[in-house]
C-alpha cells in the first residue's frame, strides 16, 4: 500500500477546515459560491414551499445561503465541527428557524436508513469537496440513498488545465487535477443516476493553478 493510501485524508480535512472556518468566507469564496448557486438554480426548478436540499460539506454555508430563497428547508452536513458551528451562527444571527436552515457535523456512512432520521431530498449539492473524498464514488452512492425518487444530485468541482495540479494541499486533496467529464458520468452512473448532465460555470484559479469549476447533475428513478 502506498504512502498516499496510509494518509488519513478524513482526519486532515477535519483539522484544516476546522482552522480555517472562521476565515474560511473570503470574497473569493463568497463570488464562487455565487456562481455556482446561480448555476444550480438555473439547472434545477425549485419550489421555496416545497424543495428540501441536503447540502452535503456545506461549509460555513455560503452555498446553501444562495439557496436558501429558493427552498422550503436546508440541512447541511460537514466532518469539520468549526464549519458547522459557523454555519449554524450565521443562521442563527439572521433570525432563521432551525427547521428551515441547520447544519449537522456528521461523516456520512449510508450505514442505515435512518442516518439523518430517515429524510429524504428533493436535492443534494455539493460544492468544492469531491476533490477532498477518498472515494467520491462511495459518497455519490451514499448521497442517492438520501434522494427522494425523481430527486437531484447536483455536484460542483474542479478539473485543472493542462494537466496542473493543485500540489500545495496535496494533504488534505485526494485528486489533485479534479475530475474530467468522463468520470463523472461514470461516477454517476454506477450509483444509479440517469440524465447525466456535465457542463463548466466558470474558471478560476486555486491557489495560483488554472481551473474550469464545473456542475454535473443527475437524477434518482
Amino acid at each position: 500500500m502506498s504512502a498516499h493510501h496510509h494518509h488519513d485524508f478524513v482526519d486532515a480535512n477535519k483539522g484544516h477546515f476546522d482552522e480555517h472556518a472562521a476565515s474560511y468566507d473570503r470574497a473569493s469564496a463568497r463570488e464562487l459560491a455565487r456562481r455556482v448557486g446561480n448555476a444550480i438554480m438555473d439547472a434545477y426548478d425549485f419550489d421555496d414551499e416545497e424543495t428540501t436540499v441536503l447540502d452535503f460539506a456545506c461549509g460555513t454555508g455560503l452555498l446553501s445561503r444562495e439557496l436558501a430563497p429558493e427552498c422550503k428547508r436546508i440541512l447541511g452536513v460537514d466532518i469539520s465541527a468549526g464549519m458547522v458551528a459557523q454555519f449554524n451562527a450565521r443562521v442563527d444571527n439572521q433570525g432563521i428557524p432551525a427547521e428551515e436552515m441547520h447544519a449537522l457535523c456528521i461523516d456520512l456512512k449510508g450505514e442505515n436508513e435512518n442516518e439523518l432520521g430517515g429524510e429524504t431530498f428533493d436535492v443534494a449539492v455539493s460544492s468544492m469537496a469531491y476533490h477532498h473524498l477518498v472515494s467520491p464514488e462511495d459518497t455519490t452512492k451514499i448521497l442517492v440513498r438520501h434522494l427522494k425518487p425523481g430527486g437531484w444530485l447536483i455536484v460542483a468541482d474542479v478539473r485543472t488545465k493542462e494537466g496542473a495540479a493543485l500540489d500545495k494541499y496535496a494533504d488534505v486533496v485526494v485528486h489533485t487535477e479534479g475530475f474530467k467529464e468522463e468520470r463523472m458520468r461514470e461516477m454517476f452512473g454506477a450509483a444509479g443516476l440517469t440524465s447525466f448532465s456535465f457542463s463548466v460555470v466558470t474558471s478560476a484559479k486555486m491557489d495560483g493553478v488554472d481551473v474550469d469549476v464545473f456542475l454535473a447533475t443527475g437524477i434518482k428513478t
